[in-house]
């Protein structure tokens, strides 16, 4: 019972914008739980089973490895409190089983989920490699043009006609719209649809990176754009720091390794 309306009690917390903490909430649950499992179990086969209060110290750790995916914190959080160690062998078990079901069912820890939704990216394992490695700011150069977002196609046509790109990007350098190319505004065009607005032609799908990503990863996402990939900030996912294209790419395997 406790488990359950503490569950409801949380979700509802997050729901309504009033976060009341992850932390505390799921070494609540995992107790909880663990101890509804081991009343269980005593009644089943009292015997040769712990007391209730080891099955919660474990589902106490289990839940918190499951969700904060920090399996060996949880080994010593509860070690500490219990100064047994007979109980490790069964929380690292079961930390292992609630990890690997975990990560199976939301590769995307919570915290993670909840910092990209504020616009914040945190590095990854792409962005970890050796010291003086090149990254993706090595090879991007400065945004000097955006095609507003709220221009129509006919406006966009007249803002392109004296530039030689081929990709552009739609929005401005605090807010990416998204990436749109001169064939599609010319088709537009042609086809008479000159007053629908330029969003309407926004690439559905565009790979982007950020500037302490890889050299590897940054050509990897490249070759998964028309010609054009944008560098957004990790503290605001919309902001653009520089794009990478074609040129830049070239510019850069030019380099002598005296520059």
């Amino acid at each position: 019972l406790f488990c359950g309306s503490k569950l409801v009690a949380t979700l509802l917390s997050y729901a309504s914008g009033n976060a009341g903490g992850i932390f505390a909430p799921s070494l609540f649950l995992g107790a909880m739980a663990g101890g509804a499992v081991g009343i269980g179990m005593h009644a089943i086969a009292p015997f040769p089973t712990g007391d209730p209060g080891a099955y919660a110290l474990v589902g106490m750790g289990a839940l918190f490895a499951g969700i904060i995916r920090a399996p060996m914190t949880s080994v010593f959080m509860i070690f500490e409190l219990t100064q047994d160690y007979q109980i490790l062998v069964p929380l690292m078990v079961a930390n292992l089983i609630a990890y690997a079901i975990a990560t199976r069912f939301q590769p995307k820890p919570i915290y993670h989920a909840l910092l990209e939704q504020d616009g914040i990216h945190l590095p990854g394992p792409a962005s970890r490699f050796a010291a003086g490695t090149s990254r993706a700011g090595d090879i991007m150069k400065p945004v000097s043009f955006f095609i507003p977002e709220d221009a129509s196609v006919q406006q966009a046509c007249s803002l392109i006609a004296d530039k030689p790109e081929d990709v552009f990007l739609a929005g401005s350098s605090s807010r990416l719209a998204g990436i749109v190319t001169r064939r599609d505004i010319e088709e537009a065009s042609r086809d008479g649809r000159a007053e629908i607005s330029i969003t309407s032609l926004l690439a559905p799908d565009w790979a982007h990176v950020h500037a302490d990503h890889s050299l590897e990863l940054a050509l990897q996402r490249f070759r998964q754009t028309p010609g054009l990939l944008p560098v957004l900030s990790r503290g605001e996912a919309t902001r653009v720091e520089g794009v990478i294209t074609l040129e830049t790419i070239l510019q850069f395997v030019r380099k002598t390794p005296q520059e």
